[in-house]
């Protein structure tokens, strides 16, 4: 392992930064074509499904009671059934450890539900298990090489996919067909080594230029979040520097200015909000006085007079 990729001792043990890009269903597609180009298994479970289908099951799943369990789940139709829906479930692990088969059944049975279905509603679940850590892992393999009885349940209850993102050559996340899918995927595969993942800035160049200055400057600030749970402070100086190079050559806002733009114009809408408050106070204030002097027997004329009322607060009298 790199010396810069040591592993820092607080962490949060889930990160969002595999959400914010992988729940866009586009990103998802075009991650999972490109496992499929490395993973027979990943291929084989995903020829009945129309990735160009996948919806994203927003709901919380309070009734699971493990927080970090499932990262993203979608609904997606058949190949060849316009009506009949299949889950896929994405589970990102950055260590190994604990029985991530069970959780995953836990969700494939309380989560992959199709509401719109009012007879058969739960779905028959594809998962796929994404793991970017340092050591060698693999659950699948694990699970395969028990002893089972000789029956057709000796697979799992539902289909499953592995997929250890640095068995991936570069070459091969080239392929993703979406820049930002692309750019995420780099993130994970190098997140315990600023060495090679500094390098691999290089390759992902290219795909930044692909997108949309802000969308990129947004992205690189989620990627610095993210590997700064894992990397030490030195390496996220250097970190912040290859980033800075980046965005000067592609002229990047930086991703501080984006933020603050933000703020300013959240600061300046609430600013243009109390004016407006302000100005409603003053105009009410103004129409109850000159009601009250319409009611002790002042002509209109003199009103408008005396309180130099203009024509359209004339018209709320």
């Amino acid at each position: 392992m790199n010396k810069n990729a040591t592993l820092k001792v607080s962490r949060r043990p889930h990160d969002g930064f595999f959400k914010f890009v992988y729940t866009v269903p586009d990103n998802t597609r075009a991650m999972l074509q490109t496992f499929s180009l490395h993973s027979d298994d990943l291929r084989k479970i995903l020829e009945n499904v129309n990735l160009n289908t996948l919806e994203e099951i927003p709901e919380r799943y309070d009734n699971v009671d493990e927080c970090g369990e499932a990262d993203i789940a979608f609904k997606v139709l058949s190949q060849t059934n316009e009506k009949f829906y299949f889950g896929i479930l994405l589970e990102h692990k950055s260590e190994h450890g604990g029985n991530v088969l069970e959780q995953t059944f836990r969700y494939a049975i309380n989560v992959m539900v199709d509401k719109t279905n009012p007879t058969f509603k739960w779905m028959p679940t594809k998962a796929i298990i994404i793991y970017n850590g340092i050591d060698n892992w693999d659950p699948l393999e694990a699970y395969r090489s028990m002893p089972h009885p000789d029956f057709e349940g000796k697979e799992l209850p539902f289909e499953c996919a592995f997929i250890d993102l640095k068995c991936l050559s570069d070459e091969l996340l080239l392929q993703c067909e979406y820049p930002e899918a692309a750019i995420g995927l780099f993130a994970m595969k190098y997140a315990y080594d600023m060495d090679a993942f500094s390098k691999t800035l290089l390759l992902m160049e290219p795909l930044f230029r692909k997108m949309d200055n802000a969308k990129g400057a947004t992205l690189v600030e989620k990627i610095k979040l993210y590997l700064g749970e894992y990397i030490t402070t030195e390496a996220q100086e250097r970190l912040d520097m290859a980033f800075k190079s980046l965005g000067e050559r592609l002229g990047f806002v930086s991703a501080g200015d984006v933020r603050r733009a933000r703020e300013r114009k959240i600061r300046e809408e609430a600013e243009k909000r109390g004016r407006e408050a302000e100005s409603r106070k003053a105009e009410a204030r103004e129409l109850e006085a000159a009601r009250r002097m319409l009611r002790d027997g002042i002509p209109l004329e003199k009103v408008k007079e005396y309180q130099n009322l203009s024509d359209e607060l004339v018209a709320k009298l």
